[in-house]
């Protein structure tokens, strides 16, 4: 019997290697943003409402220096930026149908975005906590062994106001993490429709991919992607935003 008990050994130290949610939640921990960091970001967003000849489709752009240290944290814009931010600003009082792509891009590069992109150990976490956990197997990822996750979303992170009207909710998320748990990338796709007041029907499908960085104890989202198409009361809109960060 012994030659069983190296065998049965092998197999528990296995399964513990195995639990990637323990590991990745363990790498979350000791990532808590506290290296300096320095970069670019930029952000390109791109609209459309309505169909047909009708449709108004709209597209910008917008980048940012960013700095994150022990004095907090920084975001400025160059003055060849803002002047045509400013240009736009003027344009529209006169027509306020005139394009404003820097405007539609300043817009897109929130405090929210900024802070989810150099801080994303945050935004993964806030992830989990509304998710099922399906199963891991072994994978690899641009060419690297990785371990991949995959979760079931709940309706926990729609707000009380959505979830009165939400009839049908289905969502999962990926995760791709390394050996020590760090993400690597996640993948995120999200369907909802319901109805408000019993008269109008809505629906909405979203798809979200994140690819991340180490710097220190600092997980940094250097490329992000998100799409999303809805439809409600009569009307049809698309929206898809882009970021990547430049790491200095």
């Amino acid at each position: 019997m012994r030659p069983l008990l190296p065998a049965l050994f092998l197999l528990l130290v296995s399964g513990l290697q195995a639990d990637g949610v323990a590991d990745l939640k363990a790498a979350l921990a000791r990532l808590p943003g506290s290296t300096p960091l320095k970069g670019t970001l930029t952000v390109n967003r791109w609209n459309k409402n309505g169909e047909g000849k009708e449709a108004v489709e709209l597209s910008g752009q917008a980048s940012a220096w960013v700095e994150d240290g022990p004095l907090g944290l920084r975001v400025m814009w160059d003055r060849a930026l803002l002047s045509k931010f400013g240009q736009e600003g003027r344009a529209t009082r006169k027509d306020p149908d005139a394009k404003t792509p820097t405007t539609m891009g300043l817009n897109a590069l929130t405090p929210r975005l900024v802070a989810d992109r150099i801080n994303a150990a945050e935004a993964v976490a806030g992830e989990l906590e509304h998710a099922n956990f399906q199963g891991e197997k072994a994978e690899t990822w641009n060419g690297r062994p990785a371990r991949l996750l995959s979760f079931d979303l709940t309706t926990g992170g729609l707000n009380k106001q959505t979830r009165k009207y939400v009839k049908e909710f289905t969502g999962t998320v990926q995760i791709w993490i390394d050996e020590a748990g760090v993400p690597l990338a996640t993948s995120t796709k999200a369907s909802v429709k319901g109805r408000f007041f019993l008269v109008a029907s809505f629906s909405q499908e979203r798809e979200e991919s994140y690819t991340y960085q180490k710097v220190g104890d600092r997980l940094v989202c250097v490329k992000s992607e998100f799409s999303s198409s809805g439809s409600g009361a009569g009307e049809k809109q698309r929206l898809r935003d882009t970021s990547s960060f430049t790491i200095q």
